[in-house]
């Protein structure tokens, strides 16, 4: 019976100690809906490049992404840097490799540079996963740069058809009040004379 208690323990110790708990990132994916909704940007793309990060001695891996789709975030263009720890325990993106397609969900964005992690929700593009994601966020657009631009000229529009008052026209009020007044001001010196007199 010593033994055999003696083996569960080791069992166990062994277990909790096992690089798959021991490496594997501590928080927890929330539901796709939500990855969703709280994300700065989410598109599709296909892979092109895997590096390590040269300006962090390869603690970061940058992908390369040729975007196809994006169904959230104003300014993705069709090829984005997306930054990722390259450690698991990290967080960091699983299983990513070059020539691949995935549904990208990115947490923050600086420029045209992208932060993904694990648990954001970045995961292989399937016909399931492209259905959740419309679901929640539309159709989608094509990249910002592969969009027509848009049209900068001013459009006016003529509020009054009718032809400008001639100049006559334009004068002829204030000339009436000209003359209304000084008509006043010689009727007024007119009557200050008589009843002087």
């Amino acid at each position: 019976m010593r033994r055999l208690m003696v083996l569960v323990l080791l069992a166990l110790g062994w277990v909790a100690l096992s690089p798959a708990t021991a490496y594997a990132c501590e928080t927890p994916a929330a539901p796709r809906v939500k990855q969703l909704t709280n994300a700065e940007a989410v598109f599709t793309g296909t892979v092109a490049q895997v590096t390590a990060n040269p300006a962090d001695a390869g603690v970061t891996t940058l992908y390369v992404v040729t975007v196809d789709r994006v169904y959230k975030g104003t300014r993705v263009k069709s090829q984005v840097t997306v930054s990722s720890p390259a450690k698991r325990d990290r967080c960091g993106l699983v299983g990513v490799k070059q020539g691949n397609r995935y549904l990208f969900v990115a947490g923050s964005v600086t420029k045209d540079a992208y932060q993904a992690r694990s648990f954001q929700g970045t995961q292989a593009i399937s016909p399931e996963v492209r259905a959740d994601v419309e679901g929640v966020l539309g159709k989608g657009s094509a990249p910002a740069d592969q969009q027509p631009a848009d049209d900068l000229s001013v459009e006016t529009e003529r509020v009054d058809d009718s032809a400008p008052p001639n100049a006559t026209k334009a004068i002829a009020p204030g000339l009436l009040l000209a003359l209304v007044g000084g008509l006043v001001l010689i009727l007024a010196r007119f009557l200050g004379r008589t009843r002087q007199a």
